[in-house]
């Protein structure tokens, strides 16, 4: 599983590197002054949420941008607007999943859901629970 993750955080690294790079993960990732457009998430999952099974890992969702913690190193997935064609989203009572469409047909997309103030989950698409996160 820890492989698949990083393999994961790898490739969310270099989708979004892959062109200029105008925003910055140091300012909080989407650096443009506001919402890529379709990106609202819910309120609860705003904040730092760290990986249950290694602190060296961890999601940071702002009102602006979805950024990945790893080993020291950050990546925003709405840092690059220049390179999103568009972003899909669901809230729906506990869950969140957002699907963010990249230019040339790729895409990166993250299902949650709220387990407690302090407590989330990832999900798969057969809704079964990958991973679990603690609030910062």
């Amino acid at each position: 599983m820890k492989k698949i993750f990083l393999f994961l955080v790898a490739l969310v690294g270099i989708v979004a590197c892959s062109k200029g790079d105008s925003g910055s993960s140091e300012s909080g990732g989407n650096s443009g002054g506001g919402n890529v457009t379709g990106y609202n998430p819910p309120s609860w999952i705003i904040g730092t949420w760290i990986w249950d099974t290694s602190a060296d890992f961890a999601y940071t969702f702002s009102k602006t941008d979805i950024c990945h913690q790893a080993l020291g190193s950050s990546t925003c997935d709405l840092s690059t607007p220049q390179i999103i064609k568009s972003i899909e989203q669901t809230i729906s009572g506990n869950d969140y999943t957002v699907k963010i469409n990249l230019i040339g047909g790729g895409s990166i997309s993250h299902a949650w859901r709220k387990i407690s103030d302090k407590k989330i989950a990832k999900f798969d698409l057969k809704g079964q629970v990958t991973e679990t996160y603690t609030k910062k």
